[in-house]
């Protein structure tokens, strides 16, 4: 296996996301390449094949990433100085870094921020006309989203007994603050390191990326085209454990039971792209929390059917999860159990307000969060008749 294909597989196994290889190689939303093993290897811009598409800020980008390879160390040494306080230190301090193995990596980013495609089902549209067209090679991938880094310091050895010795500035600032905020830090000494950069500004080192496929829709839409729209049941009695247990994973919802009559509110902050949303969050708690064994349904709750069960743990790619908020707004005023909450209202996303009314033996009502989601995101069923082909984010 070469560097750049351990790199980047290591990147992609930690931290769920594409590289590039270079590290420092600059890439932005709308370019086209190709991946290469786990590496993204750019080739083109969408408007290249003039496929226009709007760049917003990205609420799911964490501010910071990091990890090591197996048996990478850190060692921080304090500034040296007179008077035997740390107030006294006048020297630099250092950072010594070692490496067990051949292309071990250690991964560090800093105060992040993250840019977007607001409206991935206008641009999945709008690559399968190109791909009818023979114009887009269905290998092709397109940055969805990027992450740029405030900071970043990014190592890798070319033998097992690499290391490296960073060393801070005359402040004595111990190292691992400097890397944090972009300080002066320089390399004191190295050994067998094949890539650094060390406090650098402004890479875009992780990627999400988009890609056209031919396959999939086939079969799934051979099933649900011959079935129509999933019914939703009158009632959605669940228990509340069992709601309980899909929702703590979930770090974008929360609960609580409100007041004497025993409601479980349940609150779920939807990511915004500019003016859209993504409720791909409501789709997984639905299917997540009526997830219920054969023999568990509470009395009067619901056994999913094999349809509306498909349907909710159907691939995200076959539905529009990034919905425009005025689309989202309209769903919301057709349910009074659910209201978005103005007042929790934030640049990077938008909170709803889910009441599910009580039932017996400690049971809840789950239809106001499975309209929601389904009314919301309906599956798209547009494609069934052209070359089967559907358009989403790979993992």
């Amino acid at each position: 296996m070469t560097s750049a294909q351990a790199y980047g597989r290591q990147v992609h196994e930690q931290l769920e996301h594409y590289a590039t290889w270079l590290p420092d190689v600059r890439v932005r939303v709308g370019d086209v390449g190709r991946l290469n093993g786990h590496v993204f290897e750019p080739v083109r811009r969408l408007k290249d094949f003039g496929i226009p598409f709007n760049v917003v800020h990205d609420p799911k980008t964490d501010i910071s990433y990091s990890f090591m390879s197996g048996g990478t160390k850190e060692v921080s040494v304090a500034a040296s100085g007179t008077g035997g306080s740390a107030a006294a230190a006048t020297g630099a301090a250092t950072l010594n870094i070692t490496f067990a193995k051949r292309d071990a990596v250690y991964f560090a980013l800093h105060d992040c921020t993250g840019s977007a495609i607001d409206d991935l089902e206008k641009l999945g549209d709008a690559i399968i006309k190109q791909v009818e067209k023979k114009a887009w090679q269905l290998d092709y991938v397109v940055v969805t989203r990027v992450v740029s880094a405030g900071s970043a310091t990014i190592l890798q050895s070319s033998g097992s007994e690499a290391s490296i010795e960073l060393e801070g500035d005359a402040s004595g600032t111990p190292v691992p603050e400097l890397l944090k905020a972009g300080g002066a830090v320089k390399v004191k000494s190295s050994k067998s390191v094949a890539f650094s950069a060390v406090a650098r500004r402004g890479l875009t080192p992780l990627l999400v990326l988009g890609r056209a496929d031919l396959t999939f829709r086939q079969k799934v839409f051979a099933w649900f085209g011959k079935k129509g729209p999933a019914r939703i049941p009158s009632t959605c009695h669940v228990r509340v454990r069992d709601l309980v247990t899909a929702i703590e994973p979930m770090e974008d919802v929360d609960h609580h039971v409100s007041g004497g009559r025993g409601e479980m509110v349940v609150r779920v902050r939807l990511p915004k792209y500019g003016d859209m949303v993504d409720v791909g969050g409501l789709l997984d708690l639905s299917a997540k929390s009526l997830a219920v064994p054969r023999g568990r349904a509470p009395r009067g709750g619901v056994r999913l059917s094999r349809q509306l069960g498909s349907v909710l743990r159907a691939p995200r790619a076959l539905y529009g999860t990034r919905v425009g908020t005025d689309r989202l707004g309209a769903v919301v005023n057709a349910h009074p159990e659910i209201t978005i909450d103005e007042g929790r209202a934030k640049d990077r996303y938008l909170t709803v307000n889910l009441v599910l009314p009580k039932g017996d033996r400690d049971t809840v009502n789950a239809k106001p969060l499975v309209a929601l989601a389904l009314e919301t995101a309906p599956l798209r069923q547009r494609a069934t008749a052209s070359a089967e082909l559907s358009f989403g984010e790979i993992a």
